[in-house]
C-alpha cells in the first residue's frame, strides 16, 4: 500500500465516525414520529395541530367579567412613548 491509499482510508474512517456521531449512533430511544418516516411525521403533526385547535375552540370568555366592579376599578397607567427621529434611509451606505 502506498501513502495516498492509507490517507484515503483514514479520511473515509474519520468521515464514517463523524457521520455516526452526528446521527446519534444506533440508539432506538428516539421519537416514534422521527423513526416512522416523513408521512407518519406529517400525520402526527396534523393530529397535534387539530388537537390544539380543538383546545382553542373550547375556550370561553365570560363577558360579565367586563362589567364587574373589579374590572371597572382598573386604570390605564401607560406612559406615551414620544416619536423618535428616523434613522438614515440606507443604513449600509457609507457615512459622509
Amino acid at each position: 500500500m502506498n501513502k495516498s491509499t492509507i490517507i484515503i482510508i483514514i479520511v473515509a474512517v474519520l468521515v464514517g465516525f463523524g457521520y455516526f456521531f452526528v446521527k446519534g449512533g444506533s440508539s432506538s430511544s428516539g421519537s416514534a414520529l422521527l423513526q416512522a418516516g416523513p408521512a407518519a411525521a406529517a400525520d402526527g403533526r396534523a393530529a397535534l395541530i387539530l388537537t390544539l385547535l380543538n383546545q382553542v375552540n373550547t375556550i370561553t370568555i365570560d363577558a360579565n367579567f367586563f362589567s364587574s366592579p373589579v374590572y371597572q376599578t382598573l386604570r390605564d397607567r401607560s406612559v406615551p412613548i414620544p416619536d423618535q427621529g428616523v434613522g438614515r434611509p440606507n443604513p449600509f451606505a457609507p457615512v459622509r
